[in-house]
């Protein structure tokens, strides 16, 4: 095997990364909450990930070896992982649970300020006050 290829072959092998990532997110969200250690799992293989994303382009760089493959694949497989990513964490069963931390805020007009109720100037205030 031709040392030029290596960078190729590195971002091949994110590829095949990428699949094992979504397959392990894939049996933590099966049926409800799985077990932590997936997650865990998960989160190794990503970390592997991008590490091969920075060192399949350094590679490249400092060899001179950079192709129109390398050009196309690695933002395309970069897309799958970072898209991919989104879409499972959106899923159901990553949602935080925390009623104190996901509560949405909303504002509404306090009548009391307007003008035209007799108020003051306009304020607002949140409605969980």
């Amino acid at each position: 095997m031709d040392y030029r290829q290596i960078p190729n072959l590195i971002t091949t092998a994110r590829l095949v990364l990428a699949v094992v990532f979504f397959t392990i997110l894939s049996w933590y969200q099966y049926g409800g909450r799985g077990h932590s250690i997936l997650l865990t799992i998960g989160f190794f293989i990503c970390l592997i990930a991008i590490t091969t994303d920075w060192l399949d382009g350094y590679l490249a760089r400092k060899w001179k070896v950079e192709s129109g493959f390398g050009r196309v694949i690695d933002p395309f497989v970069d897309k799958i992982l970072v898209l991919g990513s989104f879409i499972f964490f959106a899923g159901k069963n990553f949602i935080i649970s925390d009623p104190a931390i996901s509560q949405p805020y909303v504002v509404k007009n306090d009548h009391r300020g307007n003008p035209r109720h007799g108020g003051g100037n306009p304020r607002s205030r949140i409605a969980s006050d």
